[in-house]
């Protein structure tokens, strides 16, 4: 009799928490190159693979529901197919997940903006995955496909943490030149209040816009500079990009995507300052 733990077999994948997040585009790491399109390409097979998986699952879900129904060895035969065909629906997915993170990751090393090689790293994973899958083809028993799950299962809590360590990387890269650019502004549109009160016009209101977009961008460079400390240090993490301490890694990846995210609220309160300037700075230049 096939037990419980039978129909556990694939979903140690995801139990787990293996999932399949959504990850910084290639325009928000890169500009339009040969990368950004290898990215695109990618992405497509990646959103083929998820839907290749999603019908494997449910197949998967017929099979075991059949099984439970009549416990019969055609019935069983069809759940260890179902069971073996979305174990490597699943390992696909992560692959071409990988696939796509290594192309975005190639398009930051292009740029000079990936402070390792983090392609290297992914190519690594995605060998070890292909072979996992043919592990899965050729498993005879519950018990070897079990092993073969709980050792995805352990593959992918690294590989989830290092993409994220990556792509942290990149984003606070990206951040770093944003803020440059809203300081710039801050300039400009300080230079241009300068000319208007030097010519009598009354800038209080542009002025108190000014403040308010300053203390926005200076809250978010408080965040930004967090952030940066914490990837200077790098808990968990060798300088590499591997995983050393998993529970170290994570809480570092939390404490950082906290900075990330309270930067990126300033910054649009900012962008709402900001626009408010704009509107009152073409009014004051109204004849």
């Amino acid at each position: 009799m096939i037990s419980n733990r039978w129909f556990a077999v694939a979903m140690v994948l995801l139990i787990a928490g293996v999932s399949f997040a959504s990850v910084a585009s290639a325009q928000e790491t890169g500009t339009a190159d040969q990368y950004s399109q290898t990215y695109q390409t990618y992405k497509e097979k990646y959103i083929g693979a998820k839907d290749l998986y999603t019908q494997a699952r449910n197949e998967f879900e017929s099979a075991k529901a059949n099984y439970r129904t009549a416990k019969t060895k055609g019935n069983s035969e069809a759940l260890l197919n179902s069971t073996k065909d979305y174990m490597v629906k699943a390992i696909d997915a992560m692959i071409a997940y990988l696939r796509m993170i290594e192309a975005n990751a190639k398009l930051a090393e292009n740029r000079g903006i990936a402070p390792y090689d983090a392609s290297v790293n992914l190519n690594k994973y995605i060998s070890e995955l292909e072979q996992k899958k043919l592990d899965v083809q050729s498993a005879t028993t519950k018990q070897e496909l079990i092993d073969i799950g709980n050792s995805v299962k352990k593959t992918w809590l690294n590989v989830k943490v290092e993409v994220k360590y990556y792509i942290g990387y990149v984003v606070n890269n990206r951040l770093e030149a944003f803020l440059i650019k809203a300081n710039n502004a801050s300039e400009r549109m300080d230079s241009q209040i300068q000319t208007l009160k030097s010519k009598g016009i009354d800038t209080t209101k542009l002025e108190r816009d000014l403040a308010t977009y300053n203390e926005w961008v200076s809250k978010a460079e408080t965040e930004y500079n967090s952030a940066k400390e914490n990837y200077r240090t790098h808990g968990g993490f060798d300088t590499y990009g591997h995983v050393t301490n998993l529970n170290e890694a994570d809480k570092f990846l939390k404490a950082a995507d906290k900075n990330f995210r309270q930067a990126n609220q300033y910054l649009n309160k900012a962008k709402n300052s900001l626009k408010n300037a704009i509107a009152e700075l073409r009014k004051a230049n109204q004849p």
